[in-house]
């Protein structure tokens, strides 16, 4: 939908452009400069006006589509968890790694020495989010996930030797929360798990434990 919008508003201002430029071709001819100057004095006027209404409604509308973080924040409604993420050379740390699904989720990125891209990748390996892991400074990325799964980290900033393999990732699931295991009664996986039976596929009377 960004990539659409974004386009769309590219090809209108480009035909805009492109407009005024043959408009002036067309209509070129030579006159004594008191008439060119007096004609095309209205000309200009009108047309920096046009596109003066133009520019505004663009704006206007890519303020409603484009997903710029204020409207995205309003449109999402408070947040019900807060994830606090440090970046570091080469790698992500999470305050909570299990999420939950259908909640407005937001993630609090800093980083501990250089500038880090902070880049969450859905189930299907399409980017849904982005902002950037700056030192000293806190950016706040608000998100909603719809789709269960595992979705993946990736640092998209240049910053150093290990940026290749500079990954993470997260769950998100209905049970999800806090980063606490809901399995085996809320008790989570451990040697006395499941009446002592450890965690494993039959665990739990074969739901395992997550």
């Amino acid at each position: 939908m960004t990539q659409v919008a974004v386009g769309v508003a590219f090809v209108l201002m480009a035909g805009a452009l492109g407009a005024v430029f043959l408009t002036v071709a067309l209509e070129a001819r030579t006159q004594a400069w008191e008439v060119v100057y007096q004609q095309g004095g209205q000309v200009r006027r009108w047309w920096f006006i046009g596109l003066l209404i133009f520019a505004v409604v663009v704006f206007i509308l890519s303020m409603t589509w484009l997903p710029y973080q204020f409207v995205r924040n309003a449109e999402l409604g408070p947040a019900t968890t807060t994830v606090q993420v440090t970046a570091h050379q080469f790698a992500f740390d999470l305050s909570s790694k299990s999420l939950p699904v259908g909640q407005t989720i937001e993630f609090d990125v800093g980083s501990t020495d250089v500038n880090h891209g902070f880049a969450i990748y859905g189930p299907d390996g399409r980017i849904v989010g982005q902002t950037q892991a700056m030192p000293g400074f806190t950016n706040k990325l608000v998100m909603k996930f719809t789709t269960p799964g595992t979705y993946t980290l990736h640092c998209d900033e240049l910053c150093g030797a290990g940026h290749p393999f500079m990954t993470g990732s997260f769950t998100v699931g209905s049970s999800a929360g806090s980063g606490s295991s809901t399995a085996c009664g809320g008790g989570g996986c451990g040697p006395g798990a499941c009446g002592g039976g450890g965690c494993g596929p039959a665990a739990c009377g074969g739901g395992s434990c997550a």
